[in-house]
């Protein structure tokens, strides 16, 4: 005569298989999660909600806004990488040219990066703004007498911003986030690497130039400093 099953017997073995669903479970959760990370990232578009396999996984309005935040840096970083890419290459093929080596050196690496920002921290970005007196970098110009680059000015603008030496007394709008610097950089290797920052100037801030820019000799061009009177975000 067959007897009736044991229900502790049955409720282990619901147990056990239980457990051994729980990995499948997380697995599942963790594959939505990439899935909705994904397609953030393709279409630029957050859903507060997403459905699949089975899970729903809702994003708070606050922690959407940081991931979309994270995009946002990290476009702006894999654009900063390719110029410095270009502008590491540009050392390396002006050393060769003035009879030097192709390797280039950690101050030669130091002296292509000028003292602007890929992205402000998010810690910075929420402080208020103050206003202050301080040295900003405000571009390069060649020996041929025109700016290449400018933290306030752009492609065909940079033939509008005048001459280094008429830039005192004017207004300019700086075009990226760029350090404000308590004193103006050293005339040696170490540069502004030794002078404090006090903030950043955020990018769209109406900088006045106090001071006659201060002009500094820096791999074959010359980097343009000026003492300046602006709203920034201190740090």
């Amino acid at each position: 005569m067959a007897s009736d099953p044991d229900p502790n017997i049955e409720h282990r073995k619901l147990t056990v298989l239980a457990l051994l669903l729980k990995p499948v479970e997380y697995g599942m959760i963790g594959m939505v999660v990439i899935a909705v990370l994904w397609s953030a990232q393709k279409l630029q578009v957050l859903p507060k909600t997403f459905k699949g396999f089975g899970v729903e996984v809702e994003i708070p309005q606050d922690q959407a806004e940081v991931i979309q935040e994270s995009f946002k840096r990290i476009d702006m970083l894999e654009a900063d990488v390719s110029k410095l890419r270009t502008d590491l290459a540009n050392v390396a093929k002006s050393a060769v040219t003035f009879g030097g080596s192709a390797e280039v050196s950690a101050q030669a690496i130091s002296e292509v990066a000028q003292d602007t920002l890929v992205a402000a921290p998010l810690s910075l970005e929420k402080k208020s703004a103050t206003t202050g007196v301080g040295y900003v970098w405000i571009g390069t110009f060649s020996p041929e007498g025109n700016w290449l680059e400018s933290s306030v000015a752009a492609g065909e603008a940079l033939k509008n911003l005048p001459h280094p030496n008429d830039l005192s007394a004017t207004q300019q709008t700086m075009r990226i986030d760029t350090n404000l610097r308590d004193a103006a950089p050293q005339d040696n290797a170490t540069y502004f690497s030794q002078t404090k920052r006090l903030g950043f100037v955020p990018a769209g801030t109406i900088i006045d130039v106090t001071s006659k820019p201060l002009w500094y000799k820096r791999s074959g061009v010359s980097q343009i400093w000026a003492e300046v009177k602006t709203s920034y975000k201190p740090l």
